[in-house]
């Protein structure tokens, strides 16, 4: 059954069964279509629950390191220790996070629009 399974070499299991009698080929269709295509499929769709739990968890994982990280940060630069930043603050505070370089122009359009964002 594994070599019909695997389908390596399988016409050397097969034939001597179908020598014997022909309808013996009834039964290994079927087997070989129930386990190439049902235990394959369960097969495959576990490894990729598997794979999706593992990349979730990693997300989640990633996500707190982030967070973790911005919190030091804006920690570092909220001098009066009021949940605020002043506009220079805030703009410090972006240049670390985000690694923005306000000589860019992308890079500064992209902190106003931050700055916009979170002043409203």
């Amino acid at each position: 059954m594994n070599t019909l399974f695997t389908t390596s070499n399988n016409p050397d299991v097969y034939l001597p069964a179908m020598n014997t009698n022909f309808f013996n080929c009834v039964l290994f269709v079927l087997f070989l279509l129930g386990s190439l295509y049902f235990l394959v499929s369960l097969m495959t769709a576990n490894v990729f629950k598997k794979y999706m739990t593992r990349l979730a968890r990693r997300k989640q994982r990633l996500l707190q390191n982030r967070m973790t990280h911005i919190a030091v940060v804006f920690a570092r630069y909220d001098h009066s220790e009021s949940q605020t930043l002043d506009v220079m603050q805030a703009k410090a505070f972006l240049r670390e996070v985000l690694e923005l370089d306000y000589q860019n122009e992308l890079h500064r359009k992209r902190a106003h629009k931050i700055l916009q964002t979170v002043a409203t």
